[in-house]
């Protein structure tokens, strides 16, 4: 897996020719009235009306309309959200807004009533149209979901110069039915009685003005270059006649790898070298306009890239086996110095200085060489490690199920067990008796059978490492004869017994007793009673100390 730091050369290559120009708007605020219900009025609301002066229809749904005072900047407090509507070419939208207390006439048949109307200045106002419900900022906005803005009287927003003020009895009317657009507020408007507009009323499609010339400048007249790394030029696309569409779809004719336009013509430098941009009218594609930019000063972009030496698998087979990582810095005019280190899997490997990397335990570890010119830019690659051991930490014996280490008879047998940890490590064992040799025997399963009596210790070895071991120690006691032991007479009742056994001619003893494999089960002192009612049915030897005497006795369970 390689991480690459994405540069800004890198992305802005992945744009585009977009759509960008001075744009005039298809959708427009063709007419504006907030002295509804004041004195003088006829109407009892005030409104705005949409046009649509374009050629294709445009749904309106989600948009709305933002309204604010002269010198305003509340934007976001009134806001009417429009209704999902497809307004169809040269047809009107009414939205009924606040109602005045005087007036005498209705509106027309309104499109929309919003629920929480807005009171617009009867006189100086700014009215927003947006392609959005987000409220737009400032007291002159120029957020990118505005679609249309008019300022009329003394407001302070506006496209271009502040309408004409409005009064009780006059409105302000977007010219040539709501057609024109050179998106300026003083050029495009005009007052009078008025008028209001439904989508019933009749349709004026407005014509199509023919484009003739598109000529592309520089934003503010600066020379046509790019003399800064990764450095902008606005260009501007002037469209006439200006009552035609001023949109255009900004490319790159010439010099593809020096620069990227962006939907608003804004040129971005990716090297050095001669563009060629072009606007082309979205009216008439065989009208644009061209300009060419000189882009110098453009650093080149750095790269890491992670190989394997000798083009081998990134991997590590064997135990503290090592793998050679190289690191290849473009340009190569660059600094090619990296810092190598290990970001994921520390505990399976380690990285030097050169790019060395050794095996320290099985699993994956991630590699970075990071530039030190850039700590942003950087390689990295996974090294698979496998075959590596385990070293043995401890080794502990115990008697499997935790049966007694004491085994009373001769051939009397004690499986150990071994645990080797850690759990990854080589479990393999060699059983060996460092003591006792003539007391026990070890197999190299680790089954101990009893020799005669005496003490030994049993130990178990790692195969793989001779330095680490766990011990045991077993004691064989073996009772040679039931018959040949003092204090034979003493009677214990009943034998066989299903459970409890009674000491009979004693007042307390001390009792051992041993399973026919002659290993410990059970030990009591100060007893008149025996209970083997929790083990197995079977022969067990008892050894009874009372009065001074030791007697061993044979008792069977049923």
């Amino acid at each position: 897996m390689k991480k690459h730091l994405l540069t800004l050369k890198a992305l802005i290559l992945l744009l585009a020719a977009c759509w960008s120009g001075n744009v005039s708007s298809q959708v427009v605020i063709s007419q504006i009235y907030g002295g509804g219900g004041n004195s003088g009025a006829t109407y009892t609301h005030d409104f705005v009306e949409l046009f649509n002066r374009g050629q294709e229809p445009v749904n309106i749904g989600g948009w709305s309309i933002q309204y604010a005072s002269a010198a305003g900047t509340g934007w976001a407090s009134q806001i009417t959200i429009l209704p999902d509507f497809e307004l169809q070419p040269g047809q009107y939208f009414l939205v009924q807004q606040a109602q005045g207390t005087g007036g005498t006439d209705p509106l027309p048949t309104p499109d929309f009533i919003p629920a929480d109307p807005i009171a617009m200045g009867g006189t100086n106002l700014k009215l927003v149209l947006a392609n959005s419900s987000v409220p737009v900022e400032g007291a002159n906005p120029t957020n990118d979901n505005i679609v249309d803005l008019v300022g009329l009287g003394t407001a302070n927003g506006y496209e271009g110069a502040v309408g004409p003020a409005i009064s009780n009895t006059t409105a302000a009317f977007r010219k040539e039915n709501g057609c024109q657009d050179t998106n300026n507020n003083a050029e495009d408007f005009i007052t009078a009685v008025p008028a209001p507009r439904n989508s019933s009323s009749e349709f004026h499609v407005c014509p199509v003005v023919a484009v003739e010339a598109v000529v592309v400048t520089t934003e503010g007249g600066v020379p046509a270059v790019i003399n800064t790394d990764n450095g902008t030029l606005q260009l501007v696309a002037t469209v006439t006649p200006a009552d035609a569409n001023q949109n255009v779809v900004w490319s790159i004719e010439a010099g593809e790898e020096f620069a990227t336009i962006s939907e608003s013509g804004l040129l971005t430098a990716v090297d050095n070298g001669v563009v060629t941009v072009r606007a082309t009218s979205v009216s008439d594609e065989a009208i644009y306009g061209e300009i060419e930019v000189t882009i110098t000063n453009q650093e080149e972009d750095i790269e890491v890239v992670i190989t394997v030496e000798n083009g081998g698998a990134a991997e590590i087979t064997t135990n503290g086996g090592t793998l050679q990582l190289i690191a290849t810095v473009t340009p190569a005019t660059a600094s090619q110095e990296v810092e190598w280190t290990v970001t994921s899997g520390v505990e399976f490997a380690i990285v030097d200085e050169n790019g060395l990397v050794t095996a320290l335990a099985n699993g994956t570890a991630v590699v970075r060489a990071t530039s030190l010119v850039d700590e942003d830019i950087y390689d990295e690659i996974e090294i698979v490690i496998t075959g590596q051991v385990v070293e043995v930490e401890s080794i502990t014996v115990t008697t499997q199920g935790g049966a007694s280490t004491t085994l009373t008879t001769e051939g009397a047998t004690v499986q150990l067990v071994a645990t080797v940890l850690p759990a990854e490590a080589d479990q393999n064992v060699v059983w060996s008796v460092q003591s006792g040799t003539d007391v026990v025997t070890v197999s190299n399963a680790g089954l101990v059978t009893a020799v005669a009596n005496g003490t030994a210790v049993v130990r178990a070895t790692s195969a793989s490492n001779n330095t680490v071991f766990g011990e045991i120690t077993i004691t064989v006691d073996i009772i040679n004869s039931v018959n040949e032991v003092e204090g034979a007479a003493l009677v214990v009742y009943p034998n066989p017994t299903s459970g409890l056994v009674f000491l009979a001619d004693a007042t307390t003893a001390d009792i051992t007793v041993y399973n026919a494999q002659g290993q410990l089960i059970l030990s009591a002192n100060n007893q008149r009673t025996i209970d083997l009612s929790g083990f197995e049915n079977g022969i067990y030897t008892v050894r009874i100390e009372a009065n001074g005497h030791n007697v061993v006795k044979r008792i069977v369970k049923f």
